[in-house]
């Protein structure tokens, strides 16, 4: 599972690297329409193969629910973010979100405060600060998946 999750993490940077050039010329109503149709398009080829997507009631109705509208908030929020902002700090989400929920999960639960978790907190609090706070000069640097 861990080298799926690397995998995924590495297509994600390539990915997020690719898509902040591509985006760049689009302002955000155009890139999220480009992102929408493409998903619908490829939506639309998957079913022509294993049947219909929506075909019944409560399928629909999934489709429209309350975290179908969550997920497309988030969706047009990381397009925002992959528009506005450097690749390398948008990566940074992948430190402060596993910091959070370890925080949450640490004040909910309360567990016995091991050096392991400590260290493991450090270091997560410690690369997203790298990421997130590093100078202006970076972000100017040319970006390459070569």
């Amino acid at each position: 599972m861990l080298g799926g999750l690397l995998a995924v993490i590495v297509l994600m940077a390539a990915a997020s690297v690719w898509m902040n050039r591509i985006l760049q010329p689009f302002r955000l109503t155009e890139a999220v329409a480009i992102v929408g149709l493409s998903n619908a398009a490829f939506l639309i080829l998957c079913a022509s193969f294993s049947g219909p997507a929506i075909g019944r009631w409560s399928a629909l109705a999934a489709s429209i629910s309350l975290s179908s509208a969550a997920n497309a908030a988030e969706t047009i929020l990381i397009l925002w973010l992959l528009r506005e902002i450097a690749p390398v700090r948008l990566a940074a989400r992948y430190l402060v979100i596993p910091l959070l929920i370890v925080a949450e999960g640490y004040l909910i639960f309360r567990p016995e405060l091991t050096l392991r978790m400590g260290l493991g907190a450090a270091l997560l609090a410690g690369g997203a600060a790298v990421l997130l706070f590093s100078s202006e000069a970076s972000e100017k640097a040319h970006l390459s998946l070569r």
